[in-house]
């Protein structure tokens, strides 16, 4: 070929550099990966609630140990070590909750909320009735909900 001197031509059925770690494994069929999948019992997004649940959990537990430290008079570098690894925790929860929020939570602009007049042209019912209609609407999401109350 030219302009490509001195390679050898590539055998069928072999990966060059260029193509070696993209997409599964060879080895790994879909059909394998289906079974290994029915097999563990989680669902990826019950991972990804336990991942989050957990991260959270550690975040709370070195924050109480930080606050017991800090009271006995620990050293700075322990009470700055615990801190770290309290702020990574609640990041990998946060990392978590971003991964899970589409499978639990609608997109605003997924959801139909009323109609597409202008308020100040609507009569007081009607206007009544749209935000009657949001508040069922956020009635579901409990930090909504708990602010309502």
């Amino acid at each position: 070929m030219p302009g490509r001197p001195n390679r050898r031509p590539r055998q069928p059925g072999t990966l060059t550099l260029e193509h070696r770690g993209h997409g599964r494994p060879p080895q790994l069929s879909p059909g394998k990966a289906r079974k290994i999948l029915a097999d563990c019992h989680l669902t990826p997004m019950q991972v990804m609630a336990i991942n989050m649940h957990f991260y959270h959990q550690e975040a709370e537990l070195l924050d109480s140990d930080f606050y017991r430290l800090l009271e006995k008079g620990a050293p700075v570098k322990e009470l700055q070590a615990i801190h770290r690894k309290s702020r990574q925790s609640r990041q990998d929860a946060q990392a978590c909750a971003v991964d899970l929020a589409p499978y639990m939570h609608a997109k605003l602009s997924m959801v139909k909320i009323g109609g597409t007049r202008d308020p100040k042209e609507m009569a007081d019912l009607e206007l009544i009735e749209n935000l009657a209609s949001v508040s069922e609407l956020l009635a579901d999401e409990p930090e909504f909900a708990e602010a309502a109350e």
